[in-house]
C-alpha cells in the first residue's frame, strides 16, 4: 500500500473487540471484529481465523487493519492517486479563538472581565499570598478550552502579617512558673 491515506486501530478491554477506521481521499470504511454475545470471551488470532478464547489477542492493526487494506487495494485498483487534503492550521496547533487568556498576575476586576469578555465563566477563591491584595495568583484553566467553561481565579488577600504588640508582656507570677503538686504531695508553702 503506497496510497495517502489515514487510519485509526481500537481495541476493548481483555480483547472482546477490535476495529480499524481508515480513509483515502476517495473511499472511507471501518472494520470490527467482535463477538456480539450476551457474554463476550476474548478473540484469539493466529493458526487460522479469528476465535473466541477466554484469554483473547487481537489488536486493531491485525485482522481489522489487514481487512481493511485489502478491500481498499480492491476497491482503488485503477484510480490515480491523490494527495490527502491539507490540514488546516487550527488542527494542528488550536484554535487561537479557543485559547483560555491567562490572566495570572493580573488585577482581579482586568483578570475577570478578560476572561467573561472571551465567554468564560468566572469564580474567585482568596488566598493568603505575599503578592499584592487582588494580584490573581492562580488559575484553574489554561490552554485551550470551549466557551462557557469555568475558570477559577485564585486571588491574593494580601501577605500575612505578624501580630504587633504595643506594650511588653507582663511578667509570670511565680504562681504561673511553679507547675502543681503530684497528686497525694503535700503542695510547698507559696515563696512570695
Amino acid at each position: 500500500w503506497k496510497r495517502p491515506m489515514m487510519g485509526k486501530t481500537g481495541t476493548t478491554e481483555e480483547y472482546k473487540s477490535a476495529a480499524y477506521l481508515g480513509a483515502t481521499p476517495d473511499y472511507a470504511g471501518a472494520v470490527q471484529v467482535f463477538n456480539d454475545s450476551t457474554s463476550p470471551k476474548g478473540i484469539c488470532i493466529g493458526g487460522g481465523p479469528p476465535r473466541l478464547c477466554s484469554k483473547g489477542n487481537i489488536y486493531g492493526g491485525t485482522v481489522p487493519a489487514a481487512t481493511w487494506f485489502d478491500t481498499m487495494t480492491k476497491v482503488h485498483a485503477g484510480l490515480p492517486e491523490k494527495p490527502l487534503p491539507q490540514v488546516e492550521e487550527r488542527y494542528v496547533h488550536g484554535d487561537p479563538e479557543l485559547t483560555v487568556p491567562d490572566v495570572v498576575g493580573s488585577e482581579i476586576s482586568k483578570a475577570s472581565a478578560m476572561l467573561r469578555d472571551a465567554g468564560y465563566q468566572v469564580t474567585t477563591v482568596s488566598i493568603s499570598s505575599p503578592k499584592p491584595r487582588g494580584a490573581v495568583i492562580a488559575q484553574s484553566l489554561r490552554g485551550l478550552s470551549l466557551r462557557g467553561a469555568p475558570v477559577m481565579l485564585s486571588v491574593s488577600s494580601g501577605p500575612v502579617l505578624p501580630p504587633t504588640t504595643t506594650s511588653a508582656p507582663e511578667p509570670l507570677s511565680p504562681a504561673a512558673i511553679l507547675p502543681p503538686p503530684a497528686p497525694g504531695v503535700p503542695s510547698a508553702p507559696h515563696p512570695g
